[in-house]
């Protein structure tokens, strides 16, 4: 049995009126079992978006009169410390920003070392209006580029206005984005996937495709330590196949020091784990027919053989 500290946190940015608290509202109502808490902030004097929330039955903490990109840094610092010092710490937490945030501020005041610490920004995910989106905007187009992951909404009655958004990503080289279709998946199978206290396989254990074949997982687990600079070219070589990625390991090159692997997007992060393990944990996500699970499992059984 594994167990780690760290709180996955989940940011979501996106323009005024993108769709932000209704997509953070259909994640924390699709949770069975699991305990979500979610900040919110809105400019003004009276938090609505965390009115809204608090009907999904999940903890909501309201921040207001300023954005948390920069006047109410302090505050959100504060607002995590508080919920993590909670008896009963959340599963994970959703941070949603203003409309008028720059994310790369937020994740720059999520390095405070006492967050740092205790929760890891597990993905940068922005909402995008499908139907109505300046993308001439300065701030929309440094939202969409900090994204590890985009969600469309409004996807439901496209038109002419949602062609010219999703060239627009395209151009930025954001062409894959998930919708309404995906939310199952997103709220059960990636955003927050529970690794601590859960019992592990004996090997892997990889589900079948998820609904739509969007978003395919898979879990792998060795005995013995994985090679680093291996693990480093397997997720070269996956490329865009491989959505997100996370685990606990040791590695041959420094096999005393027990870390916390992290990939979400383009972003790849080790660092210390606190926690003493054996050998090594992996949970991978890739999409569809363009993730190999049998090809992905035999590779990291070579990363770790003797």
């Amino acid at each position: 049995m594994v167990d780690i500290a760290p709180i996955p946190l989940l940011v979501v940015s996106g323009t005024l009126g993108a769709g932000k608290t209704t997509f953070i509202n259909e994640i924390l109502q699709r949770q069975s079992g699991r305990r979500l808490a979610a900040i919110v902030n809105d400019f003004g004097s009276i938090n609505i978006d965390a009115a809204i929330l608090t009907k999904s039955g999940q903890p909501v903490y309201g921040m207001e009169n300023g954005c948390i990109c920069c006047t109410l840094q302090g505050d959100l610092i504060r607002t995590l410390r508080n919920v993590m010092s909670l008896d009963r710490q959340p599963d994970g937490i959703i941070i949603e920003a203003s409309g008028l945030a720059d994310p790369r501020a937020i994740l720059s005041a999520l390095q405070d070392p006492f967050i740092s610490g205790v929760a890891t920004v597990e993905a940068l995910l922005t909402v995008v209006d499908a139907r109505h989106e300046d993308c001439a905007d300065p701030l929309w187009r440094i939202q969409i580029e900090a994204a590890d992951h985009l969600y469309l909404s409004n996807t439901e009655s496209p038109d002419k206005s949602g062609d010219r958004v999703v060239a627009a990503l395209a151009d930025l080289g954001k062409g894959r984005h998930f919708s309404s279709a995906d939310l199952d998946d997103l709220a059960g199978k990636m955003l927050f996937v529970d690794l601590r206290g859960s019992s592990r396989p004996s090997r892997f254990t990889a589900t079948e495709p998820l609904p739509q074949g969007r978003v395919v997982p898979l879990e792998w687990q060795s005995d013995r330590p994985i090679h680093l600079a291996g693990l480093a070219k397997l997720v070269e070589g996956l490329g865009p196949s491989l959505l997100r990625a996370k685990g606990l390991i040791r590695v041959t090159e420094e096999p005393d020091r027990p870390m916390l692997f992290q990939l979400s997007g383009a972003r790849a992060t080790l660092s210390p784990l606190a926690h003493d393990i054996s050998g090594a944990f992996l949970i991978l996500f890739g999409t569809g027919s363009d993730f190999d699970v049998a090809s992905v499992c035999a590779r990291l059984d070579a990363l770790s053989a003797p």
